[in-house]
């Protein structure tokens, strides 16, 4: 048996929604880790289920208290006794609204929409495991969006082995990407987002020289994204 210390870390790649998280120790036996062993609110966006509303693909909205898993990278709700479910079938969902929040499943699995248009800015909330200063100690690869990709033995109890037995870090990454019809474009600077805007490279340019960006800061993403936009209108 070897002690796993998990800490939690918001690692918010562009100072987004900031969130404090406190370490929580993990008793790992045989390489395994539960999401069972982890805190509630160390898994979800919000601390309880909230009022929202699932919109299928050409129904009716479906208003129910919801919430979204980032761990498991999965939208819950409460069904009428009560009890915590996974909403099936993504690809036959449009949107679900959780509070003001918005979530759309991708190929990616599910991203919150932060500037809606027709080039839409999304997050990407995801859970790692690693070792100390290593990266991918489950296998996954880099654009693998949370540990859901694992074998899955109960929704109450995910279980999925892991290649350490020793110290570890779980961060949770907020990731931007620039969403086009059903392609995801990661915005890792200036550079990438321009990928997302083919043919308006200069008018951009011109902007930013005259309009400085800090690609870091929300506000500045959303007022780049607007701008980017207003140029395909």
């Amino acid at each position: 048996m070897k002690t796993l210390y998990v800490f939690f870390l918001l690692f918010l790649m562009m100072s987004v929604r900031s969130v404090c998280q406190t370490p929580q120790k993990i008793i790992v036996k045989d390489n395994q880790a539960s999401s069972e062993m982890i805190n509630p609110e160390l898994q979800q966006i919000f601390p309880d289920f909230q009022n929202g509303s699932i919109h299928y693909k050409g129904k009716r909205p479906i208003e129910c208290r919801l919430n979204y898993n980032f761990l498991l990278d999965e939208i819950l709700f409460l069904n009428e006794k009560g009890e915590k479910m996974a909403l099936a079938n993504p690809q036959d969902v449009s949107k679900v609204i959780i509070s003001d929040r918005t979530f759309i499943p991708t190929a990616k699995g599910y991203v919150e929409v932060i500037e809606d248009g027709e080039i839409s800015l999304v997050y990407k909330w995801i859970c790692r495991i690693s070792k100390v200063g290593k990266k991918g100690a489950l296998g996954l690869s880099t654009d693998a969006p949370s540990v859901y990709q694992m074998n899955r033995f109960s929704f109450d109890a995910r279980e999925w082995k892991i290649a350490v037995d020793e110290e570890a870090l779980a961060a949770v990454e907020v990731r931007p990407y620039l969403k086009i019809n059903s392609k995801l474009i990661q915005i890792t600077g200036v550079k990438s987002f321009m990928k997302a805007f083919r043919g308006e490279e200069t008018k951009l340019s011109q902007y930013l020289d005259q309009n400085p960006v800090d690609i870091k800061k929300e506000a500045d993403l959303r007022r780049l994204t607007r701008y980017g936009n207003s140029l395909k209108e």
